[in-house]
């Protein structure tokens, strides 16, 4: 059953965009249909093996995923959408938690290995995407969105721009999600005992480039060229890993070399840095308009938004000296892409005990995992917008496998073995 439980997570990680039905005007996913089915499974184990837990995660889990959430749905102004909104999350967060639960006190199923090898698969299709329609210019809908009409949330935009400013998505709907989640797995890669490494990480690298996402592109240079340098600091071969972090560097650099047809694109998503200052940009509308919202309910709404109120609040709501930061092409976006800032838009002061839980979580893990992915958790924080759905809880999953490895083997550098040696055949 902890193979099927494995395989499982892979495909959750794949279907996130693959809709199965809509319930109360809400698209339903196969992947959370899964983790419905997940969360019943690790339940019934839970309680026929009599697992005890934490009393610390018991009250985490009631106070800030429980309870503030159904308030927080409970005052919103469309309650019908707030108990969605509600639903999607604690299925999700019900998950993370159960699947701590499950890997500590049961024989464990490698969830990392599962979302790495997910994660290739994405990064495969998103390649092939780059090279129809990038390069052979076969611009066509079922490349863009293979799911067709199951497919549970689309841009416009991508119907209507040409291949020479593709980008690409994968099975998912936005590619600064794709090239976000692909560097994660990338730099996961080093906690396994994976084999033909460089070819999966070459895959996950390439999938990066693909997405040509300015937050995806930033990420990865800043984690794993941090995760390059944590290996100089190693005390039996600083040289050598000294030596691997300049081959890491000059490989990046002749990779793009190699693809220099591209390389004015790359350069020009680096360069949208200077959208923070440029009402209407993805950079302004992803960083800035969500700093000045969380501002406007800090002095409007000691409680938030409301859960599942934002979007409506946005369309309907807005004031119009806030809806000028929102402006995004020709209109005023409903969504806002910042986790960190939702925090307090949804929940208000409230959202402060949200930081706090995180920056807690994040000193704990840090005794475990190495810095860039610490990093990682923080940045994705500010390039993302889905708190409430799998895009976002899902990345505390693979951390399982490593929160719970024997420090002592770690430190001695030994962790693959133990990852290894404690995983399901």
């Amino acid at each position: 059953m902890e193979r099927v439980l494995t395989s499982v997570f892979f495909f959750i990680i794949l279907f996130m965009n693959f809709k199965i039905f809509v319930f109360f005007g809400k698209n339903v996913t196969l992947s959370e249909i899964l983790i419905v089915l997940s969360v019943l499974y690790l339940i019934v184990l839970s309680v026929y093996n009599k697992y005890e837990m934490k009393f610390s995660i018991v009250v985490a889990f009631f106070l800030f995923i429980l309870i503030t959430p159904l308030i927080s749905a409970y005052f919103s102004s469309d309650l019908l959408e707030g108990l969605k909104s509600f639903s999607q999350s604690l299925l999700s967060s019900s998950f993370v938690v159960l699947a701590y639960v499950f890997k500590k006190y049961h024989k464990r199923p490698v969830f990392i290995t599962a979302f790495i090898y997910a994660n290739v698969f994405l990064a495969s299709y998103g390649i092939l995407q780059f090279l129809c329609i990038r390069v052979f210019g076969l611009m066509d809908q079922f490349i863009v969105y293979p799911f067709m009409d199951y497919t549970a949330q689309v841009q416009s935009l991508f119907c209507t721009i040409g291949p020479l400013t593709w980008r690409s998505n994968s099975l998912y709907y936005e590619p600064s999600i794709f090239g976000i989640f692909c560097t994660y797995a990338f730099l996961l890669v080093v906690y396994t005992d994976i084999k033909n490494r460089l070819l999966i990480k070459s895959l996950l690298f390439l999938g990066v480039i693909s997405s040509l996402s300015t937050a995806a592109l930033l990420i990865f240079v800043i984690c794993a060229g941090f995760q390059q340098l944590s290996k100089t600091s190693n005390p039996i071969s600083p040289r050598r890993s000294l030596l691997r972090f300049f081959l890491f560097a000059i490989t990046f650099a002749i990779i793009l070399l190699l693809i220099s047809s591209f390389v004015p694109t790359l350069l020009n998503t680096f360069s949208r840095l200077n959208e923070l200052s440029a009402v209407g940009s993805s950079g302004f509308y992803r960083i800035i308009a969500p700093y000045q919202f969380a501002i406007y309910v800090f002095s409007n709404y000691i409680f938030g938004l409301g859960i599942g109120n934002i979007e409506s609040f946005i369309e309907s709501q807005m004031p119009e000296n806030l809806s000028y930061y929102f402006q995004k092409g020709s209109g005023v976006g409903t969504s806002v892409d910042n986790t960190a800032m939702l925090l307090f838009i949804t929940f208000g002061y409230l959202g402060f005990l949200y930081i706090f839980l995180i920056i807690l979580f994040l000193i704990l893990a840090k005794r475990k995992v190495g810095f860039s992915i610490i990093l990682f958790l923080i940045l994705f924080h500010f390039v993302s917008g889905h708190l409430y759905t799998p895009y976002y809880w899902l990345i505390y999953v693979p951390l399982a496998d490593l929160l719970i490895l024997p420090q002592k083997r770690r430190k001695n550098g030994d962790f693959r073995k133990s990852l290894n040696q404690n995983s399901i055949g």
